[in-house]
């Protein structure tokens, strides 16, 4: 005999979102009969003002697919696990609003075991937690929930496999990826290596309860706990971006920066906005693969509550907590532009430009990022001068020349050039 189970919807089964005085959107749940087996439910947003609204879709059930946790679903006290993808984005543009007329009404349905880890038989209760934003609006106006809130359960009977779980395998390491994507690719992820060990160094070296404006900036008043949770993302971040393997996609064409699933480690989808950022500084593709690597729930299971940096640091101040989990105080932290101090002046090579903005910590000649590419330590300055593969070449001097350090048949040539009457030997590749 087949049990029954149902999904409560409640709370947020009428939502008026009040943007002006007598004016507002209603958005409303239902499910219909031959949706009951798939989990399926129809998003219903009308236009009740007597006004054209231009609503922004990031982040709303009207995307193309989920692009953020905007429900809360509830297996008893259970707090069920988004499973959709997270996204980095650009600046919006006209193409990502849409224009609801006064008095019309659009629906779509949702298949929510695709999004959300509902594979129990059990009873979920699922609510609304989002936003909805027009160009219409002067400000945010986060959804008004009415003391008194219709509800209404609806049947649900799961499946066996009522979620689509996704895997990737780790390897290849790029997918759909030109070979200049690769070369971008390659230069960005040994960058946010360098940034991020930077973050985390810092972070270990922090003194307790820091009033240093780099912290504080990015993730408000410190506190003990809340200094140990950083360190442990930064820790987590950079050791993944070091020794995990990740793989790169390159298919996505949307103008985001990147997105990711965060329950399928350690995948990263790069689009369009990716390519066109500066491999440091801010809004960098270094500082986007921390920002997407923070996602994954292994990480630092964060989200994407603001975007920005005005956003991020209005939080780090309204709500350091919620500060700690959202991935773009974490990218704004480890890019560091421009530059805060965090009152631990970190100068390995002593000469006077601190690690967290010194291209080459320990003054060998090799850049951080180069040191990384050929898996020399960035803060020991004495293996630039060994020879690896043993060619009579130091490691600086092939790196130079750009040949294989650990490649004894790679190696620059001499070539004889003449100057004046005398002929002299030069390196070349």
């Amino acid at each position: 005999m087949k049990k029954q189970f149902n999904i409560v919807f409640i709370a947020l089964l009428t939502l008026s979102l009040r943007l002006y005085a007598d004016h507002s959107l209603q958005l409303s749940f239902t499910q219909k009969k031959e949706h009951v087996q798939s989990a399926s439910i129809t998003i219903t947003l009308t236009n009740n003002s007597n006004e054209i609204r231009h609503i922004l879709l990031w982040n709303t059930p009207f995307e193309s697919q989920l692009s953020a946790n905007i429900f809360e679903v509830k297996e008893g006290n259970r707090t069920v696990p988004y499973l959709g993808r997270t996204v980095k984005r650009s600046v919006a543009t006209d193409s990502d609003y849409v224009l609801f007329e006064e008095g019309e009404t659009r629906s779509i349905t949702l298949e929510m075991p695709r999004y959300y880890q509902m594979q129990d038989e059990a009873n979920y209760t699922i609510s609304y937690k989002g936003d909805i934003k027009s160009l219409e609006q002067s400000k945010r106006t986060q959804v008004e929930q009415k003391n008194s809130q219709p509800s209404i359960t609806i049947g649900f009977t799961p499946q066996k496999k009522s979620t689509k779980n996704i895997s990737y395998k780790v390897s290849p390491n790029f997918n759909g990826c030109s070979s200049s994507q690769i070369n971008i690719l390659n230069t960005a992820h040994d960058a946010s290596i360098v940034i991020a060990r930077d973050a985390y160094t810092v972070m270990q070296n922090s003194v307790a309860n820091t009033t240093a404006p780099r912290y504080r900036t990015w993730f408000g008043v410190a506190s003990s706990s809340r200094q140990s949770t950083v360190t442990t993302h930064f820790k987590n971040i950079y050791e993944a971006l070091d020794t995990k393997s990740i793989r790169f996609d390159c298919t996505c064409s949307d103008n985001y920066y990147a997105y990711v699933y965060p329950y399928s480690p350690y995948v990263i989808y790069l689009c369009n906005s990716f390519w066109y950022a500066p491999t440091t500084g801010t809004d960098s593709q270094s500082g986007t693969l921390i920002h997407e690597m923070a996602h994954f729930n292994i990480v630092a299971n964060t989200d994407d509550y603001v975007y920005g940096q005005t956003g991020a640091k209005a939080l780090a101040i309204s709500n350091p907590y919620q500060a700690l989990f959202n991935s773009d105080n974490h990218e704004y932290f480890a890019e560091n532009r421009p530059y805060l101090a965090m009152y631990l002046f970190l100068d390995t090579d002593n000469d006077g430009i601190d690690n967290s903005i010194d291209s080459d910590d320990d003054n060998d000649g090799i850049s951080d990022i180069l040191e990384i590419a050929n898996g020399l330590d960035p803060l020991n300055a004495s293996d630039a001068n060994e020879d690896w593969d043993g060619d009579g070449f130091t490691n600086a001097f092939e790196i130079s020349f750009g040949s294989d350090i650990q490649n004894a048949n790679s190696h620059p040539i001499w070539t004889p050039i003449m100057v004046g009457d005398i002929i002299i030997f030069v390196p070349s590749h």
